[in-house]
């Protein structure tokens, strides 16, 4: 994964800061790509609410 995100991080589409023992990566809002690779986070994040409500619904009643 580090490795993905160092060459992410070469092209510019992410920044990395050190803080303290941690590294915090964040989306260059000047990059190119951040409107659409924004709007792709918030699909995937919708797409996985609905999924985890559609679950919900569906094993609600079940004897578990």
């Amino acid at each position: 994964m580090i490795s993905a995100l160092g060459s992410l991080e070469e092209t510019g589409v992410i920044n990395r800061r050190v803080v303290d023992r941690a590294h915090v990566w964040r989306l260059s809002t000047e990059h190119v790509l951040a409107k659409r690779l924004s709007a792709l986070f918030e699909l995937e994040s919708d797409s996985m609410e609905a999924l985890k409500s559609d679950l919900r619904e569906a094993v609600r009643g079940l004897p578990i």
